[in-house]
C-alpha cells in the first residue's frame, strides 16, 4: 500500500518520491498523492524478470528442494524480518502445516527457532517439510512448485506475491499489514485470511481453500492477471520503466 506522511514530505525539500508500486496496482492513490507531493514516481515491482533465470544456482538449497516437488504443491510460509509469533501460535502453525498433508517450506528466523515445538519440525524427521532460517523469497515465489504463500502481508511480500502469481493465506500482525491483507483478500480476491490467533484447523482449511477449494482456480486466474500486469510494468515502456527513466532524465538536467 502506498503510504506517505504528506505533511512531513511537504515540509522537506525532496524533488521526487520513488515508491515500490506500479500504476496498474495503485493508480488512484498515485494520482491523489501527485496533487499534494513532489513528483511521485512508481518504480516497482523492484525486480527484473530475467533475475529469476538463475534461480537454480548450486548454493540455493531451497531451489533444489523445490525442484523435487510437483507443480503448485508446496505451501510457502514466511513472516518477514520483524513479526515474532508466540510459542503457542508457532505450535498451532506447525501442526496445521503438517495436517495439510502437503509439502511446505517454512522460513523460521534464528531468533524464533527456539519457539518451534520439539518434534519432527525442529529435528527435520518429517521429510514432508523443510524449515530454513532464510531464503531468496522472490525466487521461491517464482518457483513453479509453490502453490500458496502464507504471509504476514508486508508490502514487499504483497507485491512479490502478486508479481509471482501466487495466491495467499494472509496472517497480518501490525502497521500496514492488515490493510494489505484486506486489499489481497477483499480487493483483489487472491487469497483468504487466517484468523488470529491461528489454529491448526483454521490453517489447514485456509490452505485447502486456496489450493484446492471451489474458488481456487478463480483465485489463480486473478493472481495470474496481476503477474502479467507486474511484468508489463517492468518491461520497456511500462510504468516502472518510465518512472525510473523520468527520474534519471530529471537528475541529468540538474
Amino acid at each position: 500500500m502506498l503510504v506517505a506522511d504528506m505533511r512531513s514530505l511537504r515540509d522537506q525539500t525532496a524533488s521526487w518520491v520513488l515508491v515500490n508500486t506500479f500504476d496498474e496496482l495503485e493508480r488512484a492513490a498515485i494520482d491523489a498523492l501527485r496533487a499534494h507531493l513532489p513528483a511521485v514516481l512508481p518504480v516497482g515491482p523492484l525486480f527484473r524478470a530475467e533475475d529469476d533465470d538463475d534461480a537454480h544456482d548450486e548454493e540455493d538449497e531451497c531451489a533444489a528442494w523445490l525442484d523435487a516437488r510437483p507443480p503448485r504443491s508446496v505451501v510457502f510460509v514466511a513472516f518477514g524480518s520483524l513479526v515474532k509469533p508466540s510459542r503457542e501460535d508457532m505450535a498451532e502453525l506447525a501442526e496445521g502445516l503438517v495436517s495439510t498433508g502437503r509439502p511446505f517450506l517454512w522460513v523460521v528466523r534464528h531468533d524464533t527457532r527456539d519457539l518451534l515445538p520439539d518434534d519432527h519440525l525442529r529435528n527435520e524427521k518429517n521429510k514432508m517439510g523443510k524449515v530454513v532460517p532464510w531464503c531468496r523469497q522472490r525466487r521461491v515465489l517464482a518457483h513453479p512448485a509453490v502453490g500458496c504463500f502464507v504471509t504476514h502481508c508486508g508490502w514487499n511480500s504483497t507485491v512479490e506475491a502478486l508479481a509471482a502469481g501466487v495466491p495467499v493465506v494472509t496472517y497480518p500482525s501490525w502497521s500496514d499489514q492488515p490493510t494489505n491483507a484486506k486489499l489481497l483478500v477483499d480487493g483483489f480476491g487472491v487469497g483468504v485470511r487466517l484468523p488470529v490467533p491461528p489454529t491448526r484447523d483454521a490453517l489447514r482449511r485456509c490452505v485447502e481453500e486456496v489450493m484446492a477449494g471451489p474458488g481456487a482456480e478463480a483465485m489463480r486466474g486473478r493472481v495470474g492477471e496481476w503477474k502479467a500486469k507486474a511484468a508489463a510494468a517492468v518491461a520497456p515502456g511500462g510504468s516502472a520503466d518510465r518512472g525510473v527513466q523520468d527520474f534519471v532524465d530529471a537528475v541529468r538536467l540538474i
